[in-house]
């Protein structure tokens, strides 16, 4: 959207749903901070687009569940570490740096990941 959270962007994001195809294989979701996990974001891509798989950090599940409706089907929630298969590509999931730095800022009780796809024998972060 053109908000960063509560704060309207001074740059448009640099695409938008539309520019997404009608089928989205994976939407990544790193932590619950509002400049990562826009509601209207998520509502925009799911009326304008078929998901495959939302991979999110746990607790982001119930809330995409509550909030957005999204079938539990299609979300896969990793634990730090954990890694999961989607087609011939790997991820995995690690500690986000960011949640590392706060380690101590108890305003999110969620979990952040960072993601690492292992994508025809090539690692990308």
């Amino acid at each position: 959207s053109n908000y960063a959270g509560p704060v309207r962007r001074n740059e448009p994001p640099s695409f938008g749903v539309d520019d997404l195809p009608n089928l989205v294989d994976c939407v990544l979701i790193s932590h619950d901070h509002m400049d990562h996990l826009d509601y209207w974001s998520i509502c925009e891509l799911i009326d304008k687009s078929t998901v495959k798989f939302w991979v999110v950090p746990l607790g982001i599940k119930s809330w995409l569940m509550d909030k957005a409706g999204v079938p539990p089907e299609h979300i896969i929630e990793l634990e730090w570490w954990e890694a999961v298969r989607l087609s011939k590509d790997s991820l995995s999931s690690s500690p986000e740096i960011e949640g590392l730095v706060r380690a101590f800022d108890t305003s999110s009780e969620r979990a952040s990941d960072d993601y690492t796809e292992i994508y025809q024998r090539r690692t990308l972060s």
